[in-house]
């Protein structure tokens, strides 16, 4: 089951232009470096889940 998900995955970081294909082999990072990538995702998160500023 977690190859099927690997390759799943895989598929769609291959067809999406704008992935980055440093995250393909993340496990094999060293945990500093995972941390990192997690508070970035988390932030980017935060951010599209703002409304917009009001522009009234």
């Amino acid at each position: 089951q977690t190859k099927a998900i690997q390759l799943k995955l895989d598929e769609l970081l291959r067809v999406i232009e704008r992935a980055r294909n440093d995250l393909v082999h993340l496990e094999a990072k060293p945990d500093e470096q995972i941390e990192s990538l997690d508070e970035e995702f988390e932030q980017l998160q935060e951010d599209t889940s703002e409304p917009p500023p009001d522009s009234a």
